[in-house]
């Protein structure tokens, strides 16, 4: 009986005391955190899908306003070329010319093209508007989108890069051709009498690299052996950042770029924006042709030479205008006969000469530079990227002949007279 006694003593005594939670089942339910974290997610699930659904619709809506401001240039510069039409036909040029330029198929709905001209000006204003989808939930169905563009035809001043080809397609009469029609162009526009207070006129000679001759030590931070250079990867591949540490051109021997069997350092060297007519057309007369076509070099060197952010590398005396100077016309000239079929900084870096040239053309663009682009008895290929990098279809000559390659620049010589953006 004492033994049975005392086994149950000591069982009851080793039975552990009820818990907290035995006695206050609510008060563990209160201190439960597990699945926080999906109790919180399924409350911020909605706001968060609200926010990127409002990001998605007003990055379309500027999409638009992007597109609609490149075809409003377009046509404003194509109208503005035009002279001695009666306000109806240039409404009806203005809106032909839209439409070519921003199909029915592109994003959102043009709603209204309205036309403004003077003897001075070409002012064109297009409206329209984007559906939304989750930018509905908040009553808002669409996003209106609205743009203008002002072209002036005053005369005042202009900055004009030439690149000009030298490869080993030009030789022979096609170099002695382009010679006549380069010529040509500068004769007008630095003819006496034309009521432009200031030409300058650069030339960007190229082939399978650029020759920058005096300012190569410069641009290139004394790596270039024989004064020739070529493109800059990274960051700046694309647009007209000073050459300074970090973003030098690269050149031959570059010992952080394998050799390029097709390299070749043509014969004439860029020349900065002068309005020494003599000497403009001394240095055309003096051009020799060889080598490949590296087209993008020639791009790039045509838009440096006009440049204000280069304004350290050339002389003072071509300095160019900054680019918020109303009165001044910033214009590049492209001309090519051959496949752009030479590049140096390829791969993973910079890709191909003809990919690069289009990614400059539309840097050069976005700073509201005229382009002119000049095919000269061209392939297939090299009229493409020409076409792309021109302004407008208008701004594009294919030539099939020395006298179709004279009339292209003296008629880009006439318009250049006429136009510039303002706004």
């Amino acid at each position: 009986m004492l033994s049975t006694i005392f086994r149950k003593c000591v069982t009851n005594w080793r039975r552990p005391s009820p818990s907290a939670s035995d006695r206050y089942p609510l008060a563990e339910l209160r201190s439960d955190r597990r699945g926080s974290v999906a109790i919180l997610f399924g409350v911020l699930v909605v706001p968060l899908m609200l926010m990127v659904g409002f990001a998605v619709d007003y990055g379309r809506g500027m999409n638009m306003k992007t597109r609609l401001a490149h075809a409003t240039d377009a046509a404003a510069l194509a109208v503005g070329s035009w002279t001695d039409l009666s306000e109806s036909k240039i409404q009806q040029k203005v809106e032909a010319f839209f439409a070519a330029n921003y199909p029915e198929n592109e994003l959102g709905t043009v709603v209204d093209i309205n036309v403004s001209a003077t003897p001075a000006t070409v002012t064109i204003s297009a409206s329209g508007f984007v559906g939304t989808s989750i930018m509905r939930i908040a009553g808002i169905d669409k996003m209106d989108v609205a743009v203008s563009a002002e072209v002036s035809k005053e005369r005042d001043k202009i900055e004009l890069g030439m690149m000009l080809d030298l490869t080993g397609s030009m030789s022979g009469e096609r170099i002695e051709d382009l010679k006549v029609a380069a010529k040509d162009l500068v004769d007008i526009l630095l003819a006496d009498g034309t009521g432009l207070k200031d030409v300058r006129i650069g030339l960007a000679p190229f082939s399978a690299s650029v020759n920058a001759g005096v300012y190569s030590d410069y641009v290139s931070d004394s790596v270039s052996v024989d004064g020739c250079v070529f493109e800059r990867d990274g960051m700046h591949a694309y647009d007209d950042t000073a050459p300074v540490a970090g973003h030098y051109l690269g050149a031959m021997p570059d010992p952080g770029e394998p050799s390029n069997h097709k390299y070749r350092c043509p014969h004439g060297e860029v020349l900065p924006i002068t309005d020494d007519k003599m000497q403009l057309k001394s240095r055309i007369d003096s051009y020799g042709t060889g080598g490949g076509t590296a087209g993008h070099l020639g791009i790039a060197w045509a838009w440096y030479l006009i440049s204000p952010n280069w304004s350290t590398v050339w002389p003072a005396s071509s300095t160019p205008d900054s680019y918020s100077e109303e009165k001044t016309l910033k214009a590049v000239i492209l001309m090519t006969d051959g496949a752009f079929n030479t590049s140096y900084k390829n791969g993973a870096k910079n890709k191909t000469s003809s990919t690069q040239a289009r990614s400059l053309c539309d840097s050069i663009k976005h700073e509201k530079i005229l382009v002119y682009a000049v095919a000269f008895e061209a392939p297939s290929s090299a009229r493409a990227t020409l076409q792309y990098c021109a302004s407008t279809a208008s701004h594009y000559f294919d030539a099939g002949n020395g006298e179709e390659l004279r009339s292209a620049f003296q008629s880009i010589a006439a318009n250049l007279q006429r136009l510039r953006i303002t706004k």
